[in-house]
């Protein structure tokens, strides 16, 4: 997570002490004693299990500061640094599960006119810390004092959340024993719901799918403009085709644009391709504690490549038919159990052969809506960037991120799928092009009726 923020703080030493500081004192890693724990702890693989060790994590270990050679960083620079990171092991030998990176030098931005410097903190986490909700909203908990936003932003979460009838039900004891026999029937099915989609989705590959990954990454971003509203566009779009999501309505974007990709840089353009959409199992409460957990699942599902259809109602309705089971509770909650209830008491190599399907799929895509706030660490918020892993041999993975109801695009993808940065910037700025291309067109057609 990339946060980019205005201050009047001069000095990039000076603004360097003042986060850490602010994360020590309001301590977002004390507000909970699980928390706590796990961001002091690091993590050790042996015979094939993970175990934590406590407190081997040091202040001096968890902060590093980037040296940048000019008097700014420039956002190009940023954008190669931010690609560098992503390849660089976390502290401890890897094996610890965040690092804080700052710089030594500020942003060159617009807002040295008005007496205001922009500096750069990049959170790095590993997976195993927590999903990127949780992460999120920790950080907002104890880094604004703006608590009637964040309870407002997690109320919205938790009212999608309904909407779906996955989430797993309150504390309390019928509610335990409730979600008891969903863990009975959830084990007793899983067998058949792993051989079914193994079975449903093949393994095929494509330019963007199946060579050896090399581990080298572009981290490449796009946002729409200060006057545009994207966000309400998409809304409009959703109002007026039937069955359509928010989520549907970006994945034809994302198609569009994948489908221009590969008729542009690919001698073959696959029909459909496979998609991991992580699916959130529970969302944090806006007034407890915080707590860090991964309380993720993930669905795959055929993504129909759209470069043939002739309106954007028939492009939506391609894709929220190939999603219309993405909910299926069953699959949801056979994955959410087995990857939280056996991670660790089960050898790597026998759980990894439970998500095998995940491996056939040419990319991973999320949308998180963001932080609708202005000030962090009693800063000017000026830019929030979110940005995943690969995940096992997916090369490709993209974040949609809402951030006071402005949309940024965020790709990382591996080399070996896309060698120039050029290209890739390319393609996740023509995800942004095609939400408004589809506006257009919606917007036409629209008048037309």
């Amino acid at each position: 997570m990339v946060v980019i923020l205005d201050s009047k703080i001069q000095s990039a030493e000076e603004f360097n002490k003042y986060v850490i500081h602010t994360l020590i004192q309001k301590s977002w890693h004390h507000n909970h004693p699980q928390a706590n724990l796990k961001l002091k702890s690091t993590y050790k693989k042996v015979a094939g299990y993970v175990y934590y060790l406590k407190h081997k994590l040091k202040l001096s270990e968890y902060h590093t500061t980037l040296t940048v050679d000019e008097k700014f960083a420039e956002k190009p620079v940023l954008i190669d640094i931010l690609s560098q990171c992503s390849m660089r092991p976390l502290p401890k030998n890897n094996s610890a599960l965040w690092e804080l990176v700052t710089f030594d030098k500020p942003l060159e931005t617009d807002s040295i006119k008005q007496g205001m410097f922009t500096y750069v903190v990049i959170f790095r986490f590993h997976h195993a810390l927590a999903d990127g909700i949780s992460i999120a909203n920790s950080l907002a908990r104890n880094l604004t004092n703006e608590t009637s936003a964040i309870e407002g932003h997690t109320s919205k979460l938790i009212g999608t959340m309904s909407q779906r009838k996955i989430n797993l039900e309150n504390s309390g004891i019928l509610s335990t024993i409730n979600n008891v026999l969903k863990f009975i029937y959830v084990i007793a099915v899983s067998a058949s719901v792993n051989l079914e989609e193994r079975r449903r989705f093949k393994y095929e590959t494509n330019c963007l799918h199946g060579p050896e990954l090399s581990g080298q990454k572009y981290l490449v971003c796009a946002s729409e403009q200060s006057e545009e509203q994207l966000v309400q566009n998409v809304k409009k779009m959703k109002k007026g085709i039937p069955g359509s999501t928010f989520s549907a309505i970006l994945l034809t974007a994302v198609s569009r644009a994948i489908g221009k990709h590969f008729g542009t840089h690919c001698q073959h353009t696959p029909s459909s391709i496979v998609v991991v959409l992580p699916v959130p199992i529970a969302i944090p409460d806006g007034k407890e504690k915080v707590k860090l957990g991964n309380n993720l699942s993930y669905k795959i599902f055929d993504l129909p490549v759209l470069s043939a259809q002739t309106t954007v109602q028939k492009q939506v309705d391609a894709v929220v038919h190939g999603m219309q089971d993405v909910y299926n509770k069953t699959d949801i909650m056979v994955k959410y159990f087995l990857s939280n209830g056996f991670v660790g008491n089960l050898p790597i190599p026998m759980m990894g052969r439970t998500f095998v399907s995940a491996r056939k799929a040419t990319i991973c895509f999320s949308s998180i809506p963001g932080f609708s706030f202005d000030m962090l660490c009693n800063q000017k918020l000026r830019k929030v960037y979110s940005f995943s892993p690969n995940f096992q041999n997916i090369g490709l993975t993209l974040n949609v991120f809402t951030q006071s109801d402005k949309l940024s695009f965020n790709l990382t993808v591996d080399r070996t799928l896309i060698p120039l940065k050029e290209v890739a910037q390319d393609l996740v700025n023509n995800v942004a092009e095609e939400i408004r291309l589809m506006y257009d067109e919606f917007r036409s057609i629209s008048n037309e009726v």
